[in-house]
């Protein structure tokens, strides 16, 4: 089943929303607002071919301008995300060595201490310092979010679309009803028109069957001309009659 104006609307509304949730959600991480991103790219050619199949409804234009709006802000999301993954890449590239001789030199001195238990808990201090952990703990939370978003938001668009499928159901059983009707009136009056056809031509033949009958045959087309020109013969003389008596 195609999607309507309405629900492109609905979906563009939801990535719109998404788009919000992830720049205010994965501010420091901008690979998971890449992926939003590109989630949201894979449906934009899907939500145009199913607007452009409902070109003649009354709410393509405005359904069509929300579209290119979001397109719009897509395209200038994704070149932010991009150069901010490219600046985070390089931050990454650049603490990658410092980390590795941090872990050197905690290695190192944790082989010349005596207490292997001190150095363990220094060597966990030092490599939580820098955040790493605390970081990969946020990204995970975010992750779980947005996976429990993208759900909810599926069953939603799920929920909508079987109220829509439902209510298409009702819509086309009450028209199939009224169509029902329709017919059983249409065969109804076709029926009495044939019952007065049939009545008409019984009339018809009756009244020739009494003028037959009656006339004995006498009365034919020769006869009705005779007669109205002899009616017209005597209006006319009567129409001089009455110019002429007056004046005697």
């Amino acid at each position: 089943m195609s999607l309507t104006p309405s629900g492109v609307q609905l979906i563009v509304e939801r990535h719109r929303q998404d788009l919000q949730s992830s720049s205010f959600s994965s501010a420091s991480d901008p690979h998971l607002q890449a992926i939003t991103l590109r989630r949201i790219q894979n449906d934009l050619p899907h939500l145009l071919r199913a607007l452009n199949a409902n070109k003649g409804s009354k709410q393509y234009e405005s359904a069509y301008a929300q579209l290119n709006s979001l397109t719009e802000t897509v395209d200038e999301q994704s070149y932010k995300v991009q150069k901010a993954v490219e600046q985070r890449n390089a931050q990454r590239q650049v603490k990658v060595p410092q980390q590795s001789e941090s872990v050197g030199q905690s290695t190192s001195d944790l082989g010349k201490n005596d207490n292997p238990e001190e150095d363990y808990m220094s060597l966990r201090k030092r490599l939580l310092a820098d955040g790493t952990s605390t970081s990969l703990d946020d990204q995970n939370k975010s992750a779980d979010q947005m996976n429990e978003y993208h759900e909810t938001f599926q069953e939603d668009i799920m929920k909508d679309l079987s109220g829509l499928a439902s209510a298409l159901k009702s819509s086309a059983s009450a028209f199939s009803s009224k169509v029902t009707e329709d017919t059983k009136v249409l065969n109804e009056t076709s029926e009495n028109m044939m019952k007065s056809s049939s009545l008409m031509a019984t009339v018809g033949s009756n009244l020739n069957g009494y003028l037959n009958e009656k006339s004995g045959g006498k009365i034919s087309l020769f006869f009705l001309i005779k007669m109205m020109v002899a009616i017209m013969i005597i209006f006319f003389i009567a129409l001089i009659l009455i110019n002429f008596l007056p004046k005697m």
